[in-house]
């Protein structure tokens, strides 16, 4: 059939239209044509593609049929394949694997139909005789490190914050709830647990001042990568619980209690009997955890947290060893100078600066130290200085709590090896004091610290049947995520018996998320955003918060702050695609006049005077497509992303203020899956990711200009080109085959990206003794390097990489002699990493002359020697294996 003039030219206004974007008016125009000419197929077929590219594939796929029920028998054979094309991706895309096979098998040119098949069978393989999606997810959370590794064997070790202690209680939570309500806090990066503390305190205070209860039960997750914070924790909810009930029952002596839980909780250095009521806490600790059966009847401890937890407080029961003495942390503890906010006694400071220690109230010596008395007494006339320092020595013991022997033993540098121990007591007793908004009465910061645990032990107390504490070791992204996904072991399990502890109904959702600054070594706003914001609950206002310590001197304002870490810097783009808005009120004033003054030589600006920062839930909703990113600015904001996961600019060993780029490819695959759950087409995520695996992407961004990135830099026009990403080709395909079971969408790529499950094994090398500078940081890759190009690796590997990628690929075939990978395991002890490639990968470096080495991604340079592929690299299991 001949369309009509009318017809046509309504038809050629929609190709306009469809040609820069604009779908929502080429609809319009197809619908048109397709009125004026109803038999002719070709509308129909226009208004397909319109709806393929907005990801509408069902409504294309109907499109498509009913074209072809139009289109001639014979002729017009070309615009015949092409719709059949289009409605296999459909069905692909959708995980219709049957449908797109027999789409696909009416295509005649075998270019086009062989890739479509080929991705129709691997679907209906991975979707037939694969593992279920639950338990590959776990498999891949158990398995794939999310971040570059660390070469220490252990985490660092913060038992002591620095903030103000806060409660997330706030006014706007108060307002929105009943006293019906359940309401649930979770900590990550809890720390000495203030913040947690300061929340169950300002509930209490609040239905003390109101005489009615606020909500009905409270639940606290807390959550922190070492064992020993939240061993620590422990001791300190067993010492108030323990206080509260003696002092309930009016035991004489009860309140000696409070001095050793503030030695406990605040100082370096404790008096004899504050170590000997510790070691009684922990013995008892150590028998609650192994029979899980807990005095405190509220706290609950991760079930696969207890052997690591179990393993600090045996640890600490033993003691430090000879290697640590009281005389030799006194004579080389710094400590910091006294904020003016402290307010500490005269003698408190005079103890603190020339002993290192806090001495309690002559009352509670005369009872239980009288030999110090006299000493202090000398002391304070400023005399017999050396016979209470040569006292100390002797008999008062370093707060072992305070220790990670583990990562003590793990370190490889001695300049801080009391880092942990470098605050002030004082401080700590003033952030708390907060808290209860009142003066305490006595002046030693040690006893006035007691009248604030005092009054925490009597709410931990009086709320125990309604409070619930949740304590898990563990990274925070990786709690969350499996909290997300209901993949949290000690949440699936029934209890051992019929007395034990249910954790299944806990909740899922919180009403806030506290993450104190761990977004600093974790990815920034990214990382948080795509992890915390699932667990925040939908049914009332909800928010996130953290704080920016580790380097706010290198942000002007938050859109700097943004655009490094998200790479967006526009509010309403940022809750658009993240579905949270950040809170404006200001925590301090803003500054005007003159330039704020500088110190050490940085400049102060208004950002460094941040506190918290509170990210509030909006509404979750998928993008029309209209509200996406056009696809242009869409790969060009992916791309940029990823070239930065790939090759991050070099940045210095030591800083003041580091800019750690710790993600490696993984975060890449969930942020397409992300992308997809904010509406972006599957065709669009699909062909990104193809690309990707393909080793050479066309863009018009480029890998960061500097270590920060910054809107301009975002923002600064680029010519398209191909750049070769060969060198992480072989780690982004054994991914997306690992990932393509979990993916919500469906993906079409040619044939040999995608490995089966069963061609995906484990390997190990093991590297010769080496030392590098500043290990404690997540910058380092496994790199291999074929030894035919060169015998070595080449010095400055980034300007290697980057160069070769900005070349043309074809020109570029020096990058197909290095292959990096990001994403693997590091074992200290014995200097293996473990990672998991293809098969058929490994093997073709088995067969050349191919070095394994581990090179760091911040200085850019191999810091071990190199191990042949052919003899050092070993099989340990494939990914199916006990299954």
């Amino acid at each position: 059939m001949v369309p009509s003039e009318e017809s046509a030219a309504a038809r050629a206004r929609g190709n306009e239209f469809y040609k820069i974007g604009k779908l929502a008016e080429a609809e319009k125009a197809y619908k048109e044509a397709a009125s004026l000419a109803p038999e002719d197929p070709l509308p129909l077929s226009n208004l397909s593609a319109v709806f393929f590219e907005r990801g509408q594939y069902g409504e294309a796929v109907t499109l498509v049929q009913r074209a072809v029920a139009l289109s001639p028998a014979e002729g017009d054979e070309e615009k015949k394949q092409k719709m059949y094309a289009r409605m296999a991706k459909c069905h692909l895309h959708t995980f219709n694997h049957q449908a797109a096979k027999e789409a696909a098998e009416n295509i005649s040119d075998q270019d086009v139909r062989e890739p479509l098949l080929a991705a129709a069978a691997h679907m209906k393989t991975f979707r037939e005789n694969q593992i279920d999606d639950k338990s590959h997810r776990s498999l891949v959370m158990d398995r794939l490190r999310r971040y570059k590794p660390y070469l220490t064997g252990a985490p660092e070790y913060f038992p002591t914050g620095h903030d103000v202690a806060l409660s997330i209680f706030d006014e706007e939570l108060a307002k929105t709830i009943t006293p019906q309500d359940d309401v649930a806090f979770l900590f990550c990066g809890s720390g000495d647990a203030r913040n947690a503390l300061a929340t169950i305190s300002k509930i209490f205070m609040d239905e003390m001042m109101s005489s009615e209860k606020k909500c009905r039960s409270v639940h606290i997750t807390l959550v922190d990568h070492s064992p020993a914070v939240v061993a620590r924790n422990l001791i300190m909810f067993d010492m108030m619980f323990r206080f509260a009930m003696l002092k309930a029952r009016k035991v004489p002596g009860c309140e000696d209690a409070l001095t050793v839980m503030s030695y406990i909780y605040c100082c370096q250095i404790i008096p004899p009997f504050a170590h000997e009521k510790l070691q009684e806490h922990i013995s008892g600790l150590i028998g609650q955890l192994k029979t899980a059966y807990y005095l405190v009847p509220n706290l609950y401890v991760a079930t696969q947290s207890i052997p690591a937890v179990l393993r600090v407080l045996e640890q600490w029961q033993k003691g430090l060893g000879e290697s640590y003495s009281v005389a030799h942390v006194r004579s080389h503890l710094n400590l910091p100078p006294e904020s003016m906010a402290q307010q500490s006694s005269g003698f408190d400071r005079k103890s603190l600066r020339e002993l290192r220690v806090l001495f309690p109230t002559t009352k509670f010596l005369r009872s239980r130290e009288p030999a110090l008395i006299d000493l202090i007494a000398c002391f304070k006339e400023s005399k017999g200085k050396q016979e209470l320092s040569d006292y100390l020595d002797a008999n008062w013991k370093l707060n072992t709590t305070l220790f990670d022997l583990d990562f003590q033993e793990s370190r490889t540098w001695e300049g801080d090896r009391y880092a942990m121990l470098e605050f002030l007591p004082t401080e700590i007793t003033a952030c708390m004091q907060q808290v209860f908004g009142r003066s305490p009465k006595e002046k030693r910061a040690v006893d006035s610290f007691g009248q604030n645990l005092d009054m925490m032990a009597l709410f931990m107390l009086r709320m125990s049947d309604r409070v619930q504490l949740e304590c898990i070791v563990g990274e925070m992204t990786d709690v969350m995520e499996r909290l997300r996904y209901d993949a949290l072991e000690h949440r699936t399990k029934p209890p051992a018996g019929p007395e034990a502890h249910d954790p299944r109904p806990y909740p899922k959702v919180y009403d806030r998320i506290h993450m104190s600054n761990v977004p600093d070594y974790t990815g920034g706003h990214l990382t948080t955003f795509t992890h915390a914001r699932p667990l925040l609950r939908e049914d009332r206002a909800s928010s996130l918060q953290f704080n920016n310590l580790l380097n706010p001197p290198v942000w002007g304002d938050h859109a700097g702050f943004q655009s490094e870490y998200l790479h967006m810097y526009d509010d309403n783009r940022i809750a658009q695609h993240f579905a949270l808005r950040r809170n404006k009120n200001a925590n301090v004033p803003e500054i005007r006049g003159p330039s704020p003054p500088s110190f050490l030589g940085i400049k102060w600006t208004p950002f460094m005077q941040e506190d918290y920062m509170t990210w509030e839930r909006c509404p979750k909703m998928r993008l029309g497509y209209g509200k996406l990113l056009s696809r242009p600015a869409f790969e060009k904001w992916v791309y940029s992303l990823l070239l930065k996961f790939c090759v991050p600019y070099p940045r210095p060993l030591t800083s003041s203020a580091p800019v750690h780029a710790p993600l490696n490819l993984t975060q890449f695959l969930r942020l397409l899956a992300h992308l997809s759950e904010v509406g972006y087409p599957a065709h669009w995520l699909s062909g990104v990711l193809a690309a990707t695996c393909s080793g050479t992407i066309t863009t018009t961004t480029r890998p960061p200009k500097d270590i920060a990135t910054t809107p301009k830099m975002l923002d600064e026009p680029y010519p398209k080109a191909d750049l070769g990403i060969q060198p992480w080709k072989a780690e982004l395909t054994t991914l997306a085959s690992l990932w393509y079971p979990l993916l919500p969408f469906g993906l079409v790529a040619a044939p040999e990206t995608l490995a089966p499950l069963s061609g995906i094994s484990e390997y190990g090398v093991t590297f010769p003794s080496f030392a590098t500078d500043n290990d404690n940081v997540p910058h380092f890759m496994v790199m291999f390097w074929n030894s035919e190009t060169s015998q070595t690796p080449p010095k400055n590997l980034y300007s290697y990489l980057v160069t070769k990628a900005s070349e043309e690929p074809k020109k570029s075939a020096k990058l197909s002699s290095i292959h990096c990978l990001t994403t693997f395991a590091y074992q200290s002890s014995t200097r293996t990493a473990t990672f998991w490639l293809t098969d058929d990968f490994v093997e073709g470096l088995r067969n050349g002359k191919w070095m394994a080495y581990i090179a760091r991604t911040d200085a850019w340079e191999v810091v071990t020697r190199g191990v042949e592929v052919s003899g050092g690299v070993t099989k340990l299991r494939t990914w199916l294996d006990n299954v």
